[in-house]
């Protein structure tokens, strides 16, 4: 324990490098933009949409545009109206079946930012043999033809109210092809599985009562903490933000405080959501994710010795997921 201890630490300190890397990628994306950093005509039209609406935005079960490929692949139209212009958004997953699966169970799974593949989110939560059918989520920005340079990039804009929409598109998505599969598949019980900003859907989905469990990994917590503290912006975000809030008239986070699942109305029981960090986590850091045991103290709850990138302890995950599966 003592040695995991030791190589989760080191490896802290290498992820956070990476951290301003990935950061410093970002930034320079922004800085290619700077009229939309300046100018944001769509944060008041938001804001009055979510106050009147909801961050969950609501659609018709009845209404919605998917289909079923025979490999399982799922396309369709996203439901969400976009207040800030309309981008043809999809959705898409991928649905694997069980030979057998008695209980009428599936298992969503969300993906981290950039890693859009459902063969490696089965190998990291070891979903094999399972009897339950399996959904990968693939959410926008990661969709082929759907980001402007690597899987997941655009969907942290430099325009604040795109940002949130995106973000807000997202997760109408992942209830969308959670609500088709209930009603053409008759799945009788949704658990799902969410790692980084995967974990934050999956944190969404429990806020809206489309699943029965929840398994949030390394979960993304609050985009108004990870945009203060992801590697570089930590060091310039006390001097980027004032200036950003004093051109726009405004608190440059009150936006990103309308995506923040932890101010809603959770919708299953405490006890049905499993949260599992990593102590040495640069990414999505440990005092982010405690604030859900504070929210809900009731929460299953386990920290672990490894990183983001280095999830030492897979084996406790691994049965996290499975508890949630026949809870």
């Amino acid at each position: 324990m003592i040695l995991m201890q030791w190589v989760g630490a080191l490896a802290g300190r290498i992820e956070d490098a990476f951290g301003h890397a990935w950061s410093l990628g970002e930034l320079g994306l922004a800085l290619t933009r700077v009229d939309e950093i300046l100018r944001d005509p769509h944060h008041r039209t938001l804001h009055e949409d979510v106050a009147t609406n909801g961050f969950h935005a609501p659609f018709d079960d009845g209404a919605l545009d998917l289909a079923i490929a025979r490999d399982g692949a799922i396309h369709g139209t996203n439901p969400y109206q976009r207040v800030c212009g309309s981008r043809g958004d999809r959705v898409m997953g991928l649905l694997e079946r069980a030979p057998r699966n008695p209980g009428r169970r599936l298992l969503v799974v969300c993906h981290c930012y950039g890693v859009p593949s459902p063969p490696v989110m089965r190998r990291l939560f070891e979903l094999r043999g399972l009897d339950v059918d399996v959904v990968t989520n693939v959410m926008g920005h990661h969709q082929p033809g759907t980001y402007p340079a690597w899987p997941g990039s655009g969907l942290v804009s430099a325009r604040l109210s795109r940002f949130v929409e995106n973000l807000r598109c997202a997760v109408t998505g992942a209830r969308a092809l959670v609500r088709w599969l209930r009603i053409h598949e008759g799945y009788e019980r949704v658990a799902v599985v969410g790692f980084s900003i995967g974990g934050q859907l999956a944190l969404h989905l429990a806020h809206t009562g489309d699943v029965d469990d929840a398994v949030l990994y390394c979960p993304v917590t609050s985009l108004a903490t990870t945009a203060r503290e992801l590697g570089l912006m930590r060091h310039v975000s006390p001097v980027i933000t004032p200036l950003l809030e004093r051109v726009h008239g405004s608190r440059f986070e009150e936006l990103l405080a309308l995506a923040d699942p932890l101010a809603m109305r959770l919708a299953i029981d405490e006890e049905r959501m499993h949260v599992i960090a990593q102590r040495h986590d640069a990414l999505a850091r440990l005092a982010q994710i405690e604030a859900i045991r504070r929210k809900y103290p009731r929460v299953r709850w386990t920290l672990l010795p490894g990183t983001h990138l280095l999830p030492l302890g897979l084996r406790e995950v691994r049965r996290a997921v499975r508890d949630a599966l026949v809870g």
